[in-house]
């Protein structure tokens, strides 16, 4: 029996990617590329990476988020971040497509023992990327037991993929192949392996000669649900590249993946932090509490004063030595070591004098003029006439209070989500104490007074959507923002085509009245610039 480790048959590559001959030296040879399968269509499974050593491709992974990727621990047997890269967006490795970003750091399940004992399971691992993957790749999701259950239980058809051989002693495919193995039960697998199967590991079927094979290890076996992908398993070994092959089984190891990332099935990306602080001064003297959130919670503060001194402390004080405007910034770092920052203006010393003169609606202001309005001083950043301070934060900065309290305006804020004649607002204001109100106006003749809300047209049309925001000093900040709702780009319930979104095989869009249909994977090109051999194919119009 000659058992084959699905990594690449390649010497040379010494990050400890089985040779096909290591029954010369002990080690069972255990082989996957998928065999029988068929060429991806190019770009469409955007969770596919390919992991080089030294520049050439020996196994796969799945991406789980910007940060992480899903591997087989035996692709790393020996490997190090100096010679290991990752390949994001894919398609052809001759062509050098995609990403080529590094490894920052390997993990290893540790009961992992190496390639003998590959068959009794934790052949697993994740890859820390050094850069971020872009956000035009989508990763793929971990599923719940049942997700699992649901999409991927005995009789149905993940799909394997990758580049490896594409016959047992074949040679590896240049372009991502794929095939799609039925799931089948561990005892059948058992029978087909002649080894007992552990729970944690999921069997694929061979049905038609199609298998994983050399250089398709660590590669992802998985589903679609929706627009989404799910990691069903991950490549580890098979026979000859015939028959059944063993995929360590995701949810196995979920704990394991969330102690050592932070993802999870809820939470697939783990979100960065947000920082913040509040202030208070006392003469010299400022004491600074912090306000940053995290979904994992922070790991660690840098507080920089603005005047050469720093503090790591969660909630430090600081005292000046004279007085002036300080910039503070503070930066956090989560469970993750995704970092976030925040600059904030703080005074120290003795209060302004409110000795300016008021702000006047017939006065055209320039640059630098100073003014004081109902109670606070502004300097105009913009050249205005008749721009009522408070409300034109485009326009004036505010500087202080005339009573020297310090406590700055709010600053209003809010994002637009659009589907046909809904729009979906959440405010995203922020104050250095509390936000105790908000005030949407739809410009339709409707308003609301939730924090965030959703709000449904009577008719298509163009309209101006204000939020005004009160702080719990009586401060408050005014935001407008115009929408389009309806017309010919919402019809059927379906989203406008947009440039920057990824669209997968069967995604469909509105554009110019007309319906169109992704035929493969597709970012930012044009649907009604489609040819016939596009990506985009016309269903029907909006009418």
């Amino acid at each position: 029996m000659k058992i084959t480790i699905l990594a690449a048959a390649v010497m040379s590559l010494s990050a400890g990617y089985v040779s096909a001959n290591t029954q010369q030296s002990g080690l069972p040879d255990i082989t996957p590329s998928v065999v029988g399968g068929i060429e991806t269509p190019a770009y469409s499974r955007p969770y596919q990476v390919a992991l080089l050593m030294n520049g050439r491709q020996g196994c796969g992974g799945t991406l789980l988020s910007e940060n992480w990727v899903l591997t087989a621990a035996h692709c790393l047997d020996n490997a190090s971040t100096a010679s290991l890269t990752v390949r994001v967006g894919a398609h052809s490795i001759s062509r050098g497509d995609g990403d080529t970003l590094r490894v920052s750091q390997i993990i290893m399940h540790e009961n992992w023992r190496g390639a003998n004992g590959i068959r009794s399971g934790y052949d697993i691992a994740v890859l820390r990327l050094a850069t971020p993957a872009a956000s035009k790749y989508t990763p793929a999701k971990l599923p719940t037991q049942s997700i699992a259950d649901q999409y991927a239980g005995i009789g149905d058809y993940p799909t394997v993929s990758g580049w490896g051989l594409t016959s047992n002693r074949g040679r590896p495919s240049d372009v991502l192949r794929e095939a799609q193995l039925p799931v089948i039960s561990n005892a059948s697998c058992s029978s087909q392996l002649s080894f007992n199967i552990p729970g944690s590991v999921i069997c694929g079927g061979g049905e038609g000669g199609r298998s994983a094979c050399n250089g398709d290890s660590g590669g992802p076996y998985a589903v679609r649900v929706g627009n989404d992908f799910y990691s069903i398993g991950t490549v580890s070994w098979g026979i000859a590249c015939s028959g059944a092959t063993a995929f360590t089984r995701t949810t196995s190891y979920l704990n394991w993946i969330e102690q050592k990332t932070g993802l999870t099935p809820d939470n697939p990306t783990d979100a960065k932090p947000v920082a913040d602080f509040s202030s208070s001064v006392s003469g010299m003297t400022v004491s600074f509490a912090n306000r940053a959130t995290d979904d994992k919670g922070i790991t660690a503060y840098d507080w920089n004063f603005g005047d050469g001194n720093r503090s790591s402390a969660a909630n430090p004080s600081h005292t000046y030595a004279a007085d002036g405007d300080y910039n503070v910034t503070l930066t956090v770092i989560d469970t993750a070591q995704q970092t976030a920052s925040v600059s904030k203006v703080v005074s120290v010393g003795e209060p302004p004098i409110c000795d300016v003169e008021a702000w006047n609606r017939s006065v055209s202001y320039a640059l630098g003029d100073k003014v004081s309005y109902q109670g606070s001083i502004y300097e105009a950043i913009w050249w205005s006439a008749g721009a009522q301070p408070d409300l034109y934060p485009n326009v004036w900065k505010k500087l202080d209070n005339c009573n020297g309290s310090g406590d700055p305006a709010p600053v209003a804020g809010f994002t637009v989500a659009q589907s046909g004649l809904t729009v979906t607002l959440t405010n995203t204001s922020t104050d250095n104490g509390q936000i105790v109100s908000s005030q949407w106006q739809f410009g339709d003749g409707q308003s609301a007074s939730q924090p965030s809300v959703t709000h449904t047209y009577g008719a298509a049309g163009r309209y101006t959507i204000r939020l005004t925001v009160t702080d719990d000093q009586g401060q408050s900040s005014t935001l407008a923002k115009e929408v389009v709702v309806g017309g010919d780009d919402n019809c059927q319930g379906l989203p406008a085509w947009n440039a920057s979104t990824i669209y997968n095989t069967g995604d469909r869009v509105a554009k110019s009245g007309v319906v169109y249909e992704a035929q493969w994977w597709v970012q930012g090109e044009d649907p009604a610039q489609s040819g016939p051999w596009g990506p985009w194919k016309s269903v029907g119009n909006c009418n």
